[in-house]
């Protein structure tokens, strides 16, 4: 007969802390924004375990290589260890105010989405269900205790209890409600042609000071809290020409109550004393994202065919999985980075880049040329390859700035082919 043996007692595993209802206190609701103003300021260039490494100060060579030590949020949690601050992320993944993308097999990159950026500005209640071990919850619950409480949740500074805040407010000036409407309409029509989210264009606090500062040239721009230089040569020629441009007569009005401040002093990404960053509602950025998608050529993977029999659960995993190198590339440049950031997410050289934006025009994937070119030489290049027919590559090179490039030329052409067949 065989000897009995006896079965070894299950591992010990830490006690998880599952509340039947979201737990919400003042301390948890700043470890929430803090973690969450930590993820907005990666511009959803890292994945979570960076992410965490930078919020509790690591001084690995990651953090000095992507200057992510320079960031306001750098070590803003030294109290918890990275491997806490991760189960922090999952837990606001599984919250769904956080999105975990792929933009390479294998390597998920993380960005606060709409309903997010509500919880960390304040304009959404912080209620979470915790699933994390107990004393992790305890170390939640009691972070920053040593500090001055914030605000409590849902609770606002109104211009009479912050006289510098309302004082500030007024010698801005009024909010011209016309050119905010205008300013909307572009920043929507923009985010709709990149495929992108519209706060992902330009934040709603950045239209409200540029409706309310209507700067005149590139310099002022800058000078608008959330504008770069990177948006300037994207769409600085724009937005000067919509705010220098007529007014609307039926649009225009009296300048509306100024917004209240943010209940939260935490230094969030594109936020300024006296106003609050408010994207749009999460249900209208989804239904613009899905009409965006809507105009493009197809499927970015192919779904399976239903008659074809069953299909194995991860047969949609395998078939992204197994995309051509390009392809990661172009996701990148599809969600708005510029050639110089894709070589440095995907270790490429800026040549490479363009490279694989050829491929992935060849194969019918439409690439944004403004990631590339700046606007100006953009409308140089279709001003003069616009109407070429029969002109060789290199001839049209004769007629262009320096700047362009033959690759550049064969990018537009096969662009405006994708757009013909469209």
């Amino acid at each position: 007969c065989r000897t009995a043996r006896t079965k070894p007692p299950p591992p010990e595993v830490p006690e998880a802390a599952s509340a039947a209802t979201p737990e919400v206190g003042d301390q948890t609701t700043e470890v929430v924004r803090k973690v969450l103003s930590g993820i907005a300021r990666s511009k959803g260039r890292f994945g979570k375990t960076t992410v965490a490494a930078m919020l509790t100060g690591s001084k690995s060579q990651t953090m000095q290589r992507w200057k992510l030590n320079q960031l306001s949020t750098y070590g803003l949690l030294a109290a918890f260890k990275q491997p806490e601050v991760v189960q922090i992320i999952d837990n606001l993944i599984a919250a769904g105010w956080v999105t975990q993308d792929e933009v390479e097999p294998f390597r998920p990159v993380i960005s606060v989405n709409a309903v997010g950026w509500e919880v960390m500005t304040g304009e959404r209640e912080a209620a979470c269900r915790w699933q994390v071990p107990t004393e992790l919850l305890a170390k939640i619950r009691c972070a920053g205790a040593d500090r001055v409480p914030p605000l409590a949740t849902g609770q606002r500074k109104s211009p009479a209890t912050d006289p510098a805040t309302a004082q500030a407010t007024e010698e801005k000036g009024p909010i011209d409600q016309g050119l905010l409407q205008r300013l909307r309409e572009a920043r929507n029509r923009w985010a709709a042609e990149a495929g992108l989210p519209p706060y992902h264009v330009l934040q709603n606090a950045t239209i409200e000071e540029l409706a309310r500062a209507k700067p005149r040239s590139p310099n002022e721009l800058l000078a608008i809290k959330g504008i770069g230089p990177a948006k300037v040569d994207r769409y600085g020629k724009r937005l000067l020409g919509i705010v220098g441009g007529p007014p609307s007569p039926a649009r225009a009005g009296p300048s509306s109550t100024p917004r209240p401040a943010s209940s939260k002093a935490t230094d969030f990404p594109d936020q300024q004393p006296g106003s609050t960053v408010s994207p749009p509602d999460h249900f209208t950025v989804a239904r613009r994202a899905s009409e965006a998608v809507d105009h493009l050529p197809g499927p970015t993977v192919p779904l399976p065919d239903p008659s074809a029999g069953p299909v194995p659960s991860d047969a949609h995993q395998q078939s992204v999985h197994h995309q051509p190198d390009y392809y990661w590339t172009w996701r990148l440049l599809e969600r708005g980075f510029t050639q110089m950031e894709c070589a440095l997410i995907r270790s490429l050289d800026e040549s490479t880049v363009l490279e694989h934006a050829l491929a992935a025009a060849r194969d019918g994937h439409p690439v944004p040329l403004d990631a590339f070119l700046t606007l100006d030489l953009n409308e140089t290049l279709a001003a003069v390859a616009g109407s070429a027919r029969t002109d060789s590559i290199e001839a049209l090179c004769e007629k262009l700035p320096d700047d362009i490039g033959a690759e550049h030329v064969r990018l537009y052409l096969l662009t405006r082919e994708l757009k013909s067949n469209t």
